[in-house]
């Protein structure tokens, strides 16, 4: 007799509202919207049942909810500022067992390494599992159960914990079991860069995009040797903090109501 397997669904995040690039997940890459990538990328796992594309209910993201609908890519709407409670809505609208975090503004992200995270957090059976020790931003993902979701749902209270979605489960080791995967030997990954907030990434995206040498499939080690061979293209966007959006809710942290 067969034993079920977990369904493992991808839950992007995505809005246009974004305060320092407003409409990031719609700019062009390559010809292709940026959410496109991210979609293409996240289909690309073979550990991945289901993507849905998680984003908002304010007018300026119905174009993102239009794209979905015209591209047959499921989608809900829900809470701006609540997005745990979006994830939580989301994985019980694609009835998910296992939940592979995704940001719409990472058009860059590996395939592989979200095989490596989703079947690592199988393997030793976590309520989650990240990346560990070095990696580049832009590059990362999570994976949680829905149990481990749901009770951060129920129990978080500050609001950066209910933006963010997963810092209350990492955050109690002693309620969840957590685990990392490291994926890059090399620390210097870590100053790298691939993910999309502000105009200097946007340019830096655009160019490293036109030199990966196959655009259909290319991995992150074909990504960070390309970018590594050009310095020239690492200064664009070398003066932007890593997680300043994290930062920022920490700074005005209260619990929700």
């Amino acid at each position: 007799m067969s034993v079920e397997r977990d369904r493992v669904v991808a839950i992007i995040q995505a809005r246009m509202g974004s305060s320092r690039l407003p409409g990031k997940t719609m700019l062009a890459l390559g010809g292709k919207p940026i959410i496109e990538h991210v979609v293409e990328r996240a289909r690309a796992s073979e550990t991945i049942d289901k993507v849905i594309v998680a984003t908002t209910c304010r007018p300026e993201d119905t174009i993102l909810a239009n794209w979905c609908e015209i591209n047959d890519v499921q989608y809900l709407r829900g809470s701006t500022e609540d997005v745990l409670e979006r994830y939580k809505v989301a994985a019980t609208v694609a009835n998910a067992d296992i939940i592979v975090r995704l940001t719409g503004d990472c058009p860059l992200l590996d395939p592989e390494i979200i095989n490596k995270v989703v079947r690592k957090r199988e393997e030793a059976n976590l309520d989650l599992c990240g990346m560990g020790q070095w990696f580049p931003d832009g590059l990362d993902c999570s994976v949680f159960t829905r149990a481990a979701l749901e009770y951060a749902n129920r129990e978080a209270r500050l609001k950066s914990d209910r933006e963010h979605v997963t810092p209350y489960i990492e955050r109690n080791p002693d309620r969840f079991s957590i685990d990392f995967v490291r994926c890059f030997q090399d620390k210097r990954v870590n100053d790298m860069r691939f993910t999309l907030d502000e105009e200097e990434d946007y340019k830096l995206l655009t160019r490293l995009y036109q030199l990966l040498p196959n655009k259909d499939d290319y991995s992150s080690k074909q990504t960070i040797h390309t970018l590594m061979g050009n310095a020239d293209l690492m200064r664009i966007n070398s003066h932007i903090g890593r997680n300043e959006g994290y930062k920022k809710s920490i700074s005005l942290d209260t619990e929700a109501d």
